[in-house]
């Protein structure tokens, strides 16, 4: 329920600032602040038609798990992170691994194929990454309503030990083109990573077909996120320390 404060100028959108913030030292009046985890889940639970991810790393299990409990309501959940063959967090392949398998499990065949989970790609055969294929941003849009941008990767790190800040971005009146903030926010980051006109964009559901293999453009510069790792003795050596070393890699404080 934002005050007028929110929107000074009279305009239709608002915008709440949240925090991750943890001060080094005692100060009066000056406490931590994890603001930023709280306000994405609440959004996730309250999202009712679709939810749209762009991460650099993807690993946080809480959020995995909200998402899990979210999809049966969802149309659909569309995720783009960077292929793990270009992402520097370390055991990443590994905790991406966790991070779907939490974000999957007791899913039935129906709403399983409700996620997609995509990474930027010079190449629709197979990941062949170059020019302006990482991705570094943290944003998310709910149901072409809110709109989440800012410095916060979906881990712990992000959520509970760095400093960081994200704008939570929402129309709280009628706008007078019929789009909101959200919505074109969207429509700008789909028209780029698919290389279609903005117009074919505009529902933010039954466009998220063209992002899927069978309905992908040629335009596009995606191509799906294989979380699976081999079986073998070397993988399970790094499961191992992978799992040992998690709370320092992606620490709480």
């Amino acid at each position: 329920s934002p005050s007028r404060i929110d929107a000074p100028f009279g305009e239709s959108t608002s915008v709440i600032i949240a925090r991750t913030f943890n001060p080094s030292r005692r100060v009066p009046g000056i406490g931590w602040e994890r603001n930023i985890k709280a306000l994405l889940l609440a959004a996730i639970r309250n999202a009712r038609r679709f939810i749209y991810l762009e991460d650099q790393y993807l690993v946080d299990l809480d959020t995995a798990a909200a998402l899990n409990r979210a999809i049966p309501r969802l149309q659909h959940l569309t995720i783009l992170i960077p292929g793990s063959a270009i992402n520097d967090f370390p055991f990443g392949r590994e905790y991406r691994r966790d991070f779907v398998n939490r974000l999957t499990a007791g899913l039935s065949p129906t709403d399983r194929s409700k996620i997609g989970i995509f990474q930027l790609s010079t190449s629709q055969a197979r990941p062949v990454f170059g020019s302006h294929t990482y991705v570094h941003s943290k944003s998310w849009v709910f149901d072409d309503e809110l709109a989440v941008i800012g410095s916060a990767n979906c881990n712990r790190r992000g959520y509970q030990h760095d400093s960081e800040v994200d704008a939570f971005i929402f129309d709280s009146t009628a706008v007078q083109s019929g789009l909101t903030f959200a919505q074109q926010y969207r429509m700008r980051l789909w028209k780029e990573h698919l290389g279609v006109p903005a117009r074919s964009v505009v529902d933010g559901v039954a466009s998220a077909a063209l992002w899927r293999r069978l309905a992908r453009p040629a335009t596009a510069r995606v191509v799906e996120f294989n979380h699976h790792l081999p079986s073998s003795q070397a993988q399970s050596v790094r499961d191992i320390a992978a799992a040992a070393l998690r709370d320092i890699i992606d620490p709480v404080p």
